[in-house]
């Protein structure tokens, strides 16, 4: 204990009196449960007749196990991917946010105590979050199926993304000065690399896809896919899904011999080296830089976020404040998340990797019926012409602030999907109006990178929401706005409309791929209304829940922990605990009733309905009227059930905040301080039996 110090024992005692990780605990092991309900349904279907049918049948078993096995470890590594961030990533940021950090620092405990103490029980009670489903999968070996390798390699696979993801979020921690943004940017290298990856797919199988010969490389294609191939096996080491790829390869492969012992013992090596790598190198980091860092954040002139612009921010033109102050708090000094410049840049090529994608299958396909020399030059003239005027509108729009930015920015959007537009028009044999498998093609894409886009706002909005009210509290700043004129509603409101703002360029990229949707045909302009309207009322879901989950919660790091994890519930994990319930308890029915649960819970899921609502014109064609009719009347009856549970938490927000501030009610016009009654006022006060004073 003496390496890690006393900060391990005091973190986890006060980890093991919170109640809500036994809660997240038993959630996780009622998911499993049901899930072993869903698998064993399919198997052995429930009937009228027979309620366990084939259940003597070794190979069925077996079968079973296996399916459970899998999805049992898929769930696993989701829960770890999405959990770790928001159980470690806070750590150290919510000292420093609660300004205890100092105090902390002040005493004789090092860099390393403080580090690991933090770092080693968020660990543990992962752990314990992970061997809660244990006894569940020990129920499969009675069954077979399952080879003790495969069990064994699954659960190492899991604790070393653990303790990558560990490691990457407490140095993240170190270097942010607040949790929602240590969240916030780690959960952003997760979606980063993982669209790399995807990047790089594209590119394997585009571009360097040609086997290499025997010998050294001879030529530059040669050189520059012998470089691809080594760049491809180093970053794909560490990816599940790519292991997973390549493990059934190798199983195929060995399917005569039946021996995939050495590819597996391979891929889990290359999977160990890559994360604990990680792990080590942003573990060390953390611990040489908390001193420096902290020094530097607290004492230094440069700005609140990393990789800030140091003086000349302060000296930067706002906008007046105005008749809303609080308003003017939230949307301009507090208006952005705190990433830094490694967060602008993984933003940035994030969505230049999104939008990327949408023109290449643009231009692709337009190349494609380009048939002579000068009008592919005129094509790519007029592309670059358009990609010129749209650098410098974005360049001009960095010297401006607040609306005129947001409007140039718009302007080069607008241009750019002209531009896209009329070089695809004007070309021979276009493609617009005529073959519609590039609309196909587009509907596609509009459809999963737009739903990728809108959760990732989603997430975004519920982390900033939730640590609003709790950001005053642990900042101590709360007092002096409640001793101010401003009423609890316009408190809140000010909050509410700052989280949705604080996401706006997230929204300009989910514009962006409506826009490549309707110059493409891929997105009707009923689709993008109807996506558009879905996607509103959903933020304004999950902005209320957050704000909720801010004023209910005594600290904000706990509050961020329950919104994101009741976002993560309403997004569509709730499929595998009502579907589960839904195929062991309701009876299969022949008739047209029998599908209207399965369209109430996808009408609950917004993932499915954000991507159903983005309609390409041609949908109601491979269905009947029926099915379309009753599938859109349970998607607007989920998006009506979500804005109404947005009313309903924004009315239980305001009640709670007033019981929690303790102020009395009073109407808008005696809750201000009236600056002429109080000069008109007399300045002598009578006294009783006295005359009044001087």
């Amino acid at each position: 204990m003496h390496f890690v110090g006393p900060v391990l024992i005091y973190d986890m005692m006060r980890m093991a009196r919170r109640s809500r990780f036994m809660l997240l605990r038993t959630f996780y092991v009622v998911l499993l449960f049901s899930l072993l309900a869903t698998v064993y349904e399919s198997y052995f279907p429930i009937t009228q007749s027979n309620w366990f049918e084939g259940q003597g049948d070794p190979n069925t078993l077996a079968q079973f196990a296996s399916t459970f096995f899998m999805w049992f470890m898929i769930i696993q590594w989701l829960a770890v991917l999405l959990l770790t961030p928001a159980y470690v990533a806070g750590s150290i940021a919510e000292e420093k946010h609660r300004k205890t950090l100092e105090y902390i620092l002040a005493t004789d405990l090092t860099n390393r105590e403080v580090v690991l103490g933090k770092l080693v029980s968020r660990l543990g009670n992962l752990t314990l979050f992970i061997l809660a489903g244990l006894p569940i999968l020990s129920l499969t070996q009675l069954f077979g199926g399952v080879s003790p390798d495969l069990l064994w390699s699954g659960f190492i696979v899991t604790l070393m993304t653990m303790l990558s993801l560990s490691g990457l979020s407490i140095w993240i921690s170190v270097l942010a000065k607040r949790p929602r943004d240590a969240i916030l940017l780690t959960y952003l290298i997760i979606i980063t690399y993982f669209a790399l990856y995807g990047a790089l797919l594209a590119l394997k199988f585009g571009v360097f896809n040609a086997p290499l010969a025997g010998g050294s490389p001879s030529s530059p294609a040669e050189v520059a896919q012998l470089g691809f191939d080594w760049l491809w096996y180093v970053y794909t080491s560490g990816n599940v899904f790519q292991a997973l790829y390549d493990l059934y390869e190798a199983i195929g492969a060995s399917a005569a011999t039946g021996g995939y012992g050495q590819a597996l013992l391979g891929l889990l090596l290359r999977y160990v080296a890559f994360h604990g790598t990680i792990f080590l190198a942003c573990t060390t980091l953390a611990v040489l830089r908390l001193r420096r860092v902290f020094i530097k954040q607290a004492y230094s002139s440069s700005s609140s976020s990393p990789g800030g612009r140091g003086k000349s921010h302060s000296r930067s033109r706002h906008p007046n404040v105005g008749k809303y102050p609080m308003l003017w708090k939230e949307v301009v000094c507090e208006g952005s998340f705190g990433l830094g410049w490694v967060g602008t840049m993984l933003t940035a090529l994030v969505a230049l990797l999104v939008i990327g994608f949408g023109l290449g299958i643009l231009i692709w396909t337009a190349l494609q019926r380009l048939v002579d020399r000068e009008t592919i030059l005129i094509f790519f003239a007029g592309l670059a012409a358009a990609l010129a005027l749209i650098m410098g509108l974005l360049l001009v729009s960095l010297a401006f602030r607040g609306a005129i930015r947001i409007v140039l920015m718009l302007a080069a959007l607008g241009i750019g999907a002209v531009a896209v537009f009329l070089a695809l028009q004007l070309t021979p044999n276009s493609y617009l109006g005529a073959s519609g498998v590039i609309q196909e093609v587009m509907n596609v894409y509009v459809r999963i990178a737009g739903t990728a886009v809108a959760a990732l706002i989603w997430l975004a909005v519920t982390v900033r929401a939730a640590g609003s009210v709790g950001a005053e509290r642990d900042r101590q700043t709360l007092e002096s706005l409640l001793s101010s004129p401003l009423t609890n509603v316009e408190i809140l409101v000010a909050k509410w409309i700052g989280s949705v703002t604080a996401v706006r360029w997230l929204f300009l990229l989910l514009l962006a791929i409506w826009t490549l949707g309707l110059i493409s045909g891929g997105l009707s302009p009923i689709g993008l209304l109807l996506v558009a309207g879905t996607v509103a009322i959903y933020t304004a879901f999950c902005c209320s829940l957050g704000l909720f989950c801010s004023v209910h919660c005594s600290t904000s790091l706990r509050a961020m922990l329950w919104a994101v994890s009741a976002v993560i519930v309403w997004g569509g994990a709730h499929l595998f605990c009502t579907g589960s319930c839904m195929a062991m308890f309701l009876i299969r029915s022949s008739g047209p009733a029998g599908e209207w649960p399965l369209f109430f819970l996808l009408g609950q899921t917004p993932i499915f309905v954000a991507g159903a609502a983005a309609l390409q014109g041609n949908e109601f064609s491979g269905f009947s009227g029926r099915e379309m009719l009753e599938v859109a009347a349970f998607c607007f009856v989920g998006v009506c059930t979500s804005e109404l549970a947005a009313v309903l938490l924004w009315a239980l927000t305001v009640e709670r905040f007033k019981y929690t501030c303790g102020r009395i009610t009073k109407s808008a016009p005696d809750a201000r301080v009236d600056s002429a009654s109080l000069a008109n006022k007399p300045k002598n006060i009578p006294v009783s039996g006295g005359a009044a004073g001087p």
